[in-house]
């Protein structure tokens, strides 16, 4: 594992809230803003159980950099509902994300 339990390939992971909360603190935000009625829909439908298996197909994006490119609405339904997603953690490269 890299800097703040960021993994050094792409993985499938549990991301616990405070994992969630660590990369929303310390990672660079590339992502944009979070519209708070989706993040508490997602909260819910995490809390219900609707994102257990099969694992959700977004994911989060963490560029080479340390920057968080994508998942930050996820990030933030994970702290707001309190419960562990299995969900893949992608490393990308700047030209996979531009």
């Amino acid at each position: 594992m890299a800097d703040y339990g960021v993994p050094d390939e792409t993985v499938d992971m549990d991301v616990t809230p405070d994992l969630a909360l660590t990369w929303m603190c310390e990672l660079d935000n590339a992502c944009r803003p979070p519209d708070q009625a989706i993040v508490e829909r997602m909260a819910w439908d995490m809390q219900m159980g609707f994102w257990s298996a099969p694992m959700p197909r977004h994911g989060i994006k963490i560029d080479q950099d340390l920057r968080l490119v994508d998942g930050l609405r996820r990030l933030m339904a994970i702290c707001q509902a309190q419960v562990t997603v299995k969900m893949r953690v992608e490393r990308v490269t700047l030209l996979d994300h531009q």
